[in-house]
């Protein structure tokens, strides 16, 4: 995910970008799971027999374990929200778009009759730039029959 430098501009998204983090994500928690060290606490005992430390083994490697498996747990949640974020982008991309297509094929081919919702094929609608909102809107109710 980019940011623009231009404070007035969106945020950019780019998808392949934050499915290149999932994976990362989870090649980050697949390595975490590999380095845990909780099957080796118990040597501490064997090492140190009757020593304060060997009596906190089980403690120690209970907590190792615990903290081990919920930053794991963490990453795999970070990965899928960057997967269903980027889904989501690109759907509502996909929506956008399809949008775009309609309503440019509208203005392009014809206006929709408000009564009947037939489409009308009145030419198209060429509006100008330099007119207001208003004049625009206006143009628009003439030419499909003073309807909006």
């Amino acid at each position: 995910m980019l940011i623009d430098s231009n404070p007035a501009d969106m945020i950019k998204v780019t998808p392949s970008d934050m499915r290149r983090a999932a994976e990362a994500w989870d090649e980050a928690s697949d390595q975490v799971k590999n380095a845990n060290p909780t099957d080796r606490v118990p040597e501490v005992a064997t090492a140190m027999p009757g020593s304060a430390a060997a009596g906190q083994v089980a403690k120690l490697s209970s907590e190792f374990h615990r903290r081990f498996k919920s930053w794991c747990e963490g990453a795999t949640e970070q990965a899928d929200a960057l997967r269903n974020a980027t889904a989501e982008y690109e759907s509502a991309d996909q929506l956008a778009a399809d949008e775009g297509r309609r309503q440019e094929s509208v203005i392009s081919h014809g206006m929709q009759d408000g009564s009947s919702g037939a489409m009308v094929n009145r030419g198209p609608a060429v509006l100008d730039p330099g007119d207001s909102p208003s004049a625009r809107m206006s143009y628009l109710d003439k030419r499909m029959g003073g309807d909006l």
